[in-house]
């Protein structure tokens, strides 16, 4: 207690120099309880509120802020601290580095630009204020007629920063598209080490000053890419960022305690994770989040003329969310990616995400029932839907697997398994049977163990029916072109135009479409069900009000509140973390990152958060190109293994949009199925499935230890490696009992 009292005080004369120094003021600070709040006099140069955790202060003169763990006696800056570090910045970076919030604008002419907060301080522009017990910074760029405040309130654990939107005016001929919060604030230095936890796919580690700053920046949209953008050219596969976090760690022998967690409370759908490594011009290592005000489009005007150009246009639409709010929460002096992914999950659950894990060792199997085929009536061709996959082939794959199945069925519907109408009801092809049978084959594969969720598709379509259009009921881009789903060729990623394009639903409909299909189960006796696009990549419109990227997610959630109150449990595939509370069951979550050049290290940061809470699998394992790193992936990442199956030969398919199953053959896909899923099965028995920590040993080389005491140590090199006296195979892994005394 007296060491602790120690360091409190050695925070409070850090505090009172902060004040003292040139514009700054001290001022006697109010008791340190919980709550309290303790502001500097009118005249001094500061605001400073704190409680019994953090203490933060803000600077009257420019709105830096600086906050103070009063456990621990770190102390962090929105500003960079380090002269030596700012001189050797070039003019430009020096200038971005004081500022504490960046705009991107847009003029009439379509042209982009920037402001930023540090050049209003010379002109007074800036002005602090408390709010009750918070402190209000309020940015004029009066030369872009562009208002603009920052919020900050303190939390338990450190405080959030906030843009209230009915903060926000625009009142000239500039447009807001962008604004980046808190860009530099605890940067590290080149002489620190440590990383970034980025959430790119399963999660991804950036190392400080790791030399790849030639390599681009990390920059990655939360929940995915807007379809606003109607792209034509897919210019590479990437993975989704599912959470709206961004992790800080230092390593402890240089700055212990100094770790720390940004998560999106409000706005995450129009948040970008941003993280930048140390440059010769600029010596720091930043992470942050930026948000999109308007959503944008860079349209070619005149193309194939002489006098074509590129410039931007934006929607009218402006965020339905009531602001822009990220949480820094401060973590223990050992802060890893282990806590982070334990403070994720509690922030996740203050949220709405409840325990729902089943023990036991669940199989994921992905069935394609049937599709649209070209056929030919004397040498006319039409359209017909071919089914792939019976009900009775299904209920022997889970015979054969012991039951105990998740089952997801792709194409149960007369339209096939790509494209068609929106799913406003409950519909069964009769090539399988129609509702009858469908309803006979979920008795018996309950029966055996197994769970079964019928696709619906509640957003993407090519085929008209009433009350829902291709034309009429299409979403817009900014440039009220059709918004489309393209299919793109391997190699090249051009569009495969033998495929039709599949149309976004106008989003106020989605709803409507959502409530008709949900009363069409509970008319039908159905209790479970897999709406895959409501899951994740909501998109925005510029067709009319509540169209902008919060409201269709907002919308996204009615109708999985609406499945989750009428009884119907919910599968999703690699939902966004808006979704995960109302699933059961999460198929294909990634295993990978996007692997951008500015990464180093993959981690199974997402599972680890959902591990215990949610049952979750991998991708289809047998449509990986490299098995056996996949396989070491699932026993990694605590996922369940998961397969894509067809009852039908590929020839059948290989003329269809579903031409990429290669390998998903039912029968000779059986005996490797029940091999594998025998190897893990033996693993969940050894282990009980819940992590305790997950550990990197070396680039290769990973331990995860479970809650019963089991770890395991996995191999990704092609050499075997031993490693405190256990000898791990190359691309292998090896289980072993704790010992007595063993750390994780």
């Amino acid at each position: 207690m007296k060491n602790s009292n120690f360091v409190r005080a050695i925070a409070l004369l850090v505090t009172a120099a902060f004040l003292a120094a040139p514009g700054i003021h001290k001022n006697a600070l109010a008791d340190n309880v919980e709550g309290s709040v303790s502001v500097a006099s009118e005249e001094s140069g500061a605001i400073t509120i704190s409680n019994r955790q953090v203490e933060l202060a803000c600077s009257r003169s420019d709105g830096s802020i600086r906050l103070s763990d009063l456990n621990t006696g770190n102390i962090y800056y929105s500003t960079p601290a380090d002269t030596a570090a700012l001189e050797s910045t070039d003019a430009l970076n020096r200038v971005r580095l004081k500022s504490q919030i960046i705009l991107q604008l847009c003029n009439e002419s379509g042209e982009v630009t920037s402001a930023n907060s540090s050049s209003l301080a010379a002109n007074k522009l800036i002005s602090i204020k408390k709010d009750g017990g918070s402190i209000v910074c309020s940015y004029d760029f009066r030369d872009y007629s562009i208002k603009i405040s920052v919020k900050y309130t303190l939390n338990k654990n450190g405080f959030s920063a906030c843009i209230p939107m009915d903060s926000i005016e625009c009142k000239g001929s500039y447009s807001l598209m962008q604004v980046s919060l808190l860009p530099y604030f605890a940067a590290a230095d080149v002489n620190e080490s440590g990383y970034f936890v980025v959430p790119d796919g399963c999660g991804a580690l950036i190392d400080f000053n790791n030399g790849k700053a030639a390599l681009g920046n990390y920059s990655q949209k939360i929940y995915g890419p807007d379809a606003i953008q109607n792209a034509s050219k897919m210019t590479a596969t990437t993975q989704t960022a599912l959470l709206p976090v961004i992790g800080i760690h230092r390593n402890a022998a240089e700055k212990a305690g100094s770790n720390m967690l940004l998560y999106v409370e409000d706005g995450a759908a129009c948040a970008t994770a941003n993280a930048a490594v140390s440059t010769a011009s600029l010596g720091y290592n930043n992470a942050y989040f930026s948000f999109t005000y308007k959503s944008s489009n860079r349209v070619t005007m005149l193309e194939d003329t002489d006098f074509s150009s590129s410039v931007y246009m934006l929607s009218n639409n402006t965020p339905s969310a009531k602001s822009f709010t990220v949480s820094y929460n401060l973590l223990s002096s050992d802060g890893d990616y282990n806590e982070m992914t334990q403070v994720t999950r509690d922030l996740l659950k203050a949220d709405s995400l409840k325990d729902d894990w089943e023990k036991g060792d669940r199989v994921f199997i992905e069935a394609y029932m049937s599709v649209k085929k070209e056929k030919y009536f004397l040498g006319i061709p039409y359209n017909a839907n071919e089914t792939l996959t019976k009900f009775d082939d299904c209920l022997k794959l889970i015979e054969k697997i012991n039951g105990n199945a998740v089952m997801l069925l792709n194409g149960v519907d007369p339209d096939g398994a790509v494209g068609g109408k929106i799913d406003s009801k409950f519909r069964v092809s009769s090539g399988l049977g129609g509702i009858k049978a469908y309803k006979k084959f979920v008795q018996q594969a309950e029966k055996s163990g197994a769970a079964v969720f019928p696709a619906a598709e509640l957003v993407k379509f090519n085929k008209s029916s009433i009350g829902y259009n291709t034309y009429f009921n299409n979403a817009r881009s900014v440039d009220y072109k059709p918004i489309l789903e393209r299919f793109y060729l391997f190699g090249n990623y051009e569009e495969n135009k033998k495929y039709p394009e599949l149309s976004y639903l106008i989003p106020a409909k989605t709803v409507t479409a959502g409530n008709s299909y949900v009363k069409s189960l509970v008319k039908n006796g159905i209790t479970g069900a897999a709406p895959l696009s409501v899951g994740n990549s909501p998109y925005s419109s510029a067709d009319g009000k509540g169209c902008d990227l919060t409201s269709v997610m907002q919308n996204y959630i009615k109708i999985l509140e609406d499945m989750r109150n009428k009884q119907i449990n919910v599968l999703l595939k690699s939902p966004a973390a808006y979704a995960i509370p109302y699933a059961k069951y999460l198929y294909s979550l990634p295993l990978r990152s996007s692997s951008f050049s500015v990464c180093d290290t993959d981690i199974p940061f997402l599972q680890l958060v959902l591990n215990g809470v949610k049952n979750y699998s991998t991708p289809a394992l047998n449509l990986t190109n490299n098995r056996e790193e996949m396989r070491l992936r699932m026993i990694e990442s605590g996922s369940s293994p998961a397969y894509s199956v067809i009852g039908a030969k590929y020839a059948d398919i290989k003329s269809t949009p579903l031409d990429v199953l290669y390998g998903a053959e039912m029968d000779t896909l059986s005996e490797e199925i029940l091999s594998e899923i025998a190897e893990y099965r033996n693993v969940f028995e050894a282990t009980g499935g819940l992590i305790e920590s997950h550990r990197i040993i070396n680039g290769n080389l990973r331990k995860v230890t479970f809650k019963n005491g089991t770890s395991v140590y996995l191999n990704y090199s092609d050499t075997p490696q031993t490693y405190d006296g256990i000898q791990i195979d190359a691309l292998s892994y090896s289980l072993t009992q704790a010992r007595e005394g063993e750390q994780s």
